[in-house]
């Protein structure tokens, strides 16, 4: 090498420049593709051929990292420890053409009480084809960042995406919940089958919208009697397509809108099959309970 060479050579080092860079090299392959890694609390990671193995070696906390497309044939169902799933902004988990159950994914399902079970979901893409509902959370908590929710379809239910029940918790920091659908059986659909397509929440569920967009979402109204056991929808961030807040039995569901952007909030005012009140374009800053038509501002 010329003294031109060097000293060019000594510049580039010297500026933080890569000589591999410089030279045309290509960025190092990632030594896990097509695999699914656990990565465990002290970091260190396990790799396992295919999904169903990884999950029977997965511990509470740890975290499952896709490093391929992950395609199921039946409903995983996450019932015991609280587990992370990370797609590495590139991985999905949907439904294959053959996919039987009601759900795609099942979190803390048919639990008897409310329980301690954190399930996160980061830059994953969950797509039940068409094939069946995308999720059922069941007093469990549930994070969603920068991952999309979508293809979930049930007939004659509610939540064609997600359905979320008992005292669970959902948090969505980012990431999208559409293209998700309720379609028509044997009966007609009810009211709240048709504003739940992409999210159904219970009564007793607490969820905030961070950010991220999301479609249809019915807030359910405690139909028991008991208003202490009412939840709340809580918007921060981020678009919403549609809120319906539903009144039922003289308990009544409330959806706080304290930012971003909704187009659409629809208040039950009676009970069963009774009239509704339509908001386009509200506002940040009221709180809509059902049989309430204008909302309330927020007082901190």
């Amino acid at each position: 090498m010329n003294k031109l060479k060097i000293a060019a050579a000594v510049t580039l080092l010297a500026s933080g420049g890569m000589m591999f860079a410089a030279c045309g090299k290509e960025k190092p392959k990632d030594q896990y593709q097509g695999l699914v890694v656990i990565v465990k609390a002290d970091e260190s990671k396990a790799a396992y051929d295919d999904f169903a193995t990884a999950l029977t070696n997965v511990k509470s906390g740890e975290t499952l990292e896709l490093h391929k497309d992950v395609v199921l044939d039946k409903t995983t169902n996450f019932s015991s420890l609280s587990v992370n799933i990370d797609g590495l902004g590139k991985y999905s988990i949907s439904a294959s053409d053959t996919f039987t159950g009601s759900n795609l994914l099942n979190f803390g399902f048919k639990s008897n009480s409310a329980s301690d079970l954190v399930f996160k979901i980061k830059n994953c893409k969950i797509d039940a084809k068409g094939k069946a509902r995308a999720i059922y959370l069941d007093n469990s908590q549930l994070v969603l960042e920068s991952s999309e929710i979508t293809g979930g379809k049930i007939t004659d239910s509610q939540g064609g995406g997600v359905v979320i029940t008992g005292k669970s918790v959902l948090t969505m920091k980012s990431g999208k919940i559409a293209g998700n659908t309720v379609v028509k059986g044997t009966s007609e659909l009810g009211y709240d089958e048709k504003a739940s397509e992409d999210i159904w929440l219970g009564s007793e569920v607490n969820a905030t919208i961070e950010g991220g967009e999301v479609g249809k979402i019915f807030k359910n109204a405690n139909n028991s009697g008991k208003e202490e056991n009412q939840g709340s929808l809580v918007q921060k961030g981020g678009k919403i397509s549609e809120v319906y807040v539903e009144y039922d039995n003289t308990n009544a569901a409330t959806f706080t809108h304290k930012g971003g952007t909704v187009g659409k909030v629809i208040i039950r005012n009676t009970q069963g099959d009774g009239k509704e009140t339509v908001i386009e374009n509200p506002e940040a800053g009221k709180t809509y309970t059902g049989n309430d038509t204008e909302g309330k501002a927020i007082v901190e």
